[in-house]
């Protein structure tokens, strides 16, 4: 896909068929284990791949530090509360958020929201 950047690790996710770009972000639409439909974002699928599904809590949310929505590497993204998040994009007045603090909370898996 043109111009989304991803880890040479997660290159081969851009293979899978089904990537598209809606809204900014890379999205495709799957079909869950209970049968519904929905849209799945890479830069989610890429968190989750790195640090394990179990770590995104309810009322967080995935975010592209630079915000470029198609640089999907790990390196450029963290975790916000919805509350944060929305500060961060809302008010023009970005508050210093959490996501370099869980980076390492991250890797020594202590991340629970």
């Amino acid at each position: 896909m043109e111009n989304c950047i991803v880890d040479v690790k997660y290159q081969y996710l851009l293979d899978e068929p089904g990537w598209y770009i809606h809204d900014g972000y890379v999205v495709r639409n799957i079909k869950r284990e209970d049968g519904k439909r929905t849209t799945q974002r890479l830069h989610a699928l890429i968190f989750n791949l790195e640090y394990g599904n179990d770590v995104l809590q309810p009322g967080w949310v995935v975010h592209h530090h630079n915000e470029n929505k198609l640089d999907n590497r790990v390196s450029n993204l963290g975790v916000l509360t919805t509350g944060e998040h929305a500060s961060h994009h809302h008010t023009g007045k970005a508050k210093p958020y959490v996501a370099e603090r869980n980076r390492s909370e991250l890797a020594r898996g202590r991340l629970h929201g």
